[in-house]
């Protein structure tokens, strides 16, 4: 367990000098999962096994970051179970004998635990920023599937991303969208440009040596993926699926925060929507210069992707025609 002293735990929460290691250890275990699944079994294990009292600058500066998220994330996972009491009678709430202490209202109630959430994951996200800048030190992640900046993508990082889509800068969340990039680029990209220039662009993504030709075409089609990616993902964010099956990601009893929830699907719907017409607008533009520049674009030219008849110019707005 990383955080593994309660000195920790005081550190970065402002908890009573009466809580003990063992009452918030289920959900610090918890909160290590996350951490785990997010920067690989091999880096976690390493960081674990780090001693406190070593001399490695690098860890040093990454767990501080670590710390704070398992902290805050193991009070919010752990928030309603930590007012409760399990009994042969049943499960209670706590209440306090003394009368200078009162429960919390909802709304505070709300609020910290928002709180928690927040700082837990921007925590995550400045570990992360930090492991970008210094590789060298985290060499298991960097060899792992979690690592941020692998080059299988057309957009590869949270900063490209974010040229594109504002996604908060958020590492996190650029992880999640990177399985519904690949349906972009699987389902829209290939279709687009042919399998052969698809391949020519990944493969010097990949070693790191774009033509200046293929350089200037990039942003063009990442405009495209962003924005698909974003349209993909669409409502599946706010859904999971576990054994029980397909459920809200957030759960309330309360009727009035059911009916904003509807609300906000809503939303969701219509910002999905829009972000797929944008999506393939970009792709458009993507083939347009292509064909414009034929010349600079030999596979291109050579695929059975490049058609002159395959814009349809009838109405004034460049679309491909799907047969």
């Amino acid at each position: 367990m990383i955080v593994r002293d309660i000195e920790i735990i005081r550190v970065n929460i402002p908890v009573s000098k009466s809580l003990t290691l063992a009452r918030i250890q289920p959900f610090v275990n918890t909160a290590e999962d996350v951490i785990k699944r997010t920067i690989g079994a091999a880096q976690y294990a390493l960081l674990d096994a780090y001693e406190r009292d070593d001399t490695n600058a690098y860890y040093d500066a990454v767990l501080k970051f670590i710390d704070a998220s398992v902290c805050n994330l193991a009070y919010f996972v752990g928030f309603d179970m930590l007012n409760a009491i399990f009994s042969d009678q049943g499960i209670h709430r706590i209440e306090t004998e003394a009368g200078d202490k009162k429960a919390l209202f909802q709304r505070q109630e709300l609020n910290i635990k928002d709180t928690l959430k927040i700082t837990a994951y921007r925590n995550i996200d400045f570990a992360l920023a930090y492991m970008e800048t210094s590789p060298m030190a985290f060499a298991e992640w960097v060899d792992s599937p979690e690592y941020t900046l692998s080059k299988r993508n057309f957009i590869n990082s949270t900063d490209e991303f974010q040229k594109y889509f504002d996604i908060n800068e958020s590492r996190i969340l650029f992880s999640k969208l990177r399985l519904y990039q690949q349906y972009a680029e699987d389902f829209d990209i290939i279709a687009g440009i042919g399998s052969a220039y698809y391949n020519e662009l990944k493969s010097q993504i990949s070693a790191g040596t774009l033509s200046p030709e293929n350089a200037a075409f990039l942003p063009y089609l990442q405009k495209a993926v962003a924005n698909l990616s974003i349209g993909y993902a669409g409502q599946k964010f706010n859904f999971m699926l576990d054994d029980m099956g397909f459920r809200n990601s957030e759960h309330s009893n309360n009727t009035d925060n059911m009916r904003e929830r509807k609300g906000d699907v809503d939303v969701t719907n219509s910002i999905t929507m829009q972000t797929m017409e944008l999506g393939k607008r970009y792709l458009n533009t993507s083939i347009s210069f292509l064909k414009n520049n034929l010349t600079d674009y030999p596979t291109y030219a050579n695929s059975d992707a490049y058609s002159s008849e395959s814009l349809d110019r009838t109405s004034g707005t460049e679309k491909i025609i799907m047969i």
